[in-house]
């Protein structure tokens, strides 16, 4: 670094007690400027190359609305206080559901990203529709920016993960296909998820409850169709968790009621063929057997009428229960990119250099100051 530096330079001392000499700054900037240039040249270079070779991506998505229903019995009041980002509903216990803000942890989950991932969708460089998980070995197959980063930047995590290949990182996830079952994802698919997981936006807004939903892709068509699944598989989800304890319950009154309606079908026929067979026999009337059947099915038609009308009441259950949601912004295919953002790239780089210059200068002014105090430190001693 030193032959950056003019021959016989001096710099000055900036800080005069608790003040700061900006002249003496600027010369000491001025005499550095090589320095400060050739760092900011670099910068901009690097952000020149990041900017045209970064791959353009658009962006697509949609606006949701959630509704529950404790949320619509509060009222005008729940809507005056959501402006002043506080949620009654949640306080009073109307809305047993997932919370707006743990709508990204949904999306990061691995149970939604493999279902997302498992999707299949139609892609402008491939002629038949892939999954995600397709698509990402084919890009990393295809992506020259990817294989330069993987052989420059990345070079030493590159060798290291040849000579030490990385384990399996097991999940235990519970899902229909696998409850309680460990499932092993390999260090692949793991980072597959977190590239797919980084161009999934989620952000909820406390004041309003609007859901904004975005994802960035290469592709604009596939950017709208992987919004619109994760849309999908959102409000799934949420379906699924609020209406769980009460879709349960349904399904357990559905199978006692068509038990039950087996058992007085039986009973009913039963006395029905009693009564057909002793049509003609007055004696029937004071027939043991008669009473019995009789008892029976009056009884079984009691429990049937009674688990008809649980079982109403359960399925109007589910649909209480079950969230709505207002799409107030429908996901549109994008046609402006989203980025890069070259001027932005390019605006960030020289910033970035000129302090990075200029940090870097004063310490080395910092440097050889303290090595000519030691040295003159070590003269003195010696004479």
């Amino acid at each position: 670094m030193r032959k950056y530096l003019p021959e016989g330079a001096h710099f000055r001392k900036v800080m005069n007690g608790d003040k700061v000499d900006l002249l003496a700054l600027l010369k000491n900037v001025w005499l550095g400027r090589k320095i400060v240039v050739s760092i900011m040249v670099f910068f901009v270079i690097t952000g020149l190359f990041i900017a045209l070779f970064s791959p353009v991506k658009y962006s697509s998505g949609a606006i949701l609305l959630p509704q529950v229903e404790g949320q619509k019995d509060l009222g005008q009041i729940s809507n005056l206080a959501s402006l002043a980002g506080v949620n009654l509903a949640s306080m009073f216990g109307e809305a047993e559901g997932i919370p707006p803000d743990l709508y990204p942890n949904i999306v990061g989950s691995y149970p939604f990203l493999h279902e997302l991932m498992s999707t299949k969708f139609k892609f402008k460089n491939f002629d038949e529709p892939l999954t995600l998980y397709q698509y990402k070995k084919e890009e990393g197959n295809r992506g020259v920016l990817r294989l330069v980063r993987r052989y420059t930047i990345r070079l030493p995590w590159t060798i290291k993960d040849a000579i030490f290949p990385p384990k399996d990182i097991i999940y235990e996830i519970e899902s229909s296909e696998a409850d309680g079952e460990i499932v092993i994802v390999g260090k692949e698919t793991l980072g597959h998820m977190e590239d797919v997981f980084g161009a999934i936006s989620v952000e909820v807004s406390t004041r309003t409850g609007l859901v904004y939903v975005s994802v960035l892709h290469e592709d604009p068509f596939a950017s709208a169709q992987i919004a619109k699944r994760t849309v999908e598989l959102l409000q799934q989800y949420i379906i699924e968790y609020r209406t769980k304890q009460v879709s349960e319950n349904l399904k357990f009154v559905e199978m006692r009621f068509n038990e039950v309606q087996q058992q007085f079908n039986n009973i009913q026929k039963e006395l029905y063929q009693f009564r057909d067979a002793h049509r003609n026999y007055v004696e029937e009337r004071i027939s043991l057997r008669f009473h019995q059947l009789n008892d029976e099915y009056l009884l079984m038609q009691s429990v049937h009428q009674g688990l008809a009308q649980q079982l109403e009441q359960a399925r109007l259950a589910v649909k209480k229960e079950t969230p709505a949601f207002s799409i107030i912004e429908p996901v549109k295919v994008p046609v402006e990119k989203s980025s890069p953002r070259r001027a932005v790239i390019m605006i960030v780089s020289v910033l970035l250099g000129g302090v990075t210059g200029f940090i870097t200068l004063y310490g080395i002014i910092v440097y050889y100051n303290f090595k000519k105090l030691w040295l003159n430190d070590e003269a003195s001693i010696v004479a």
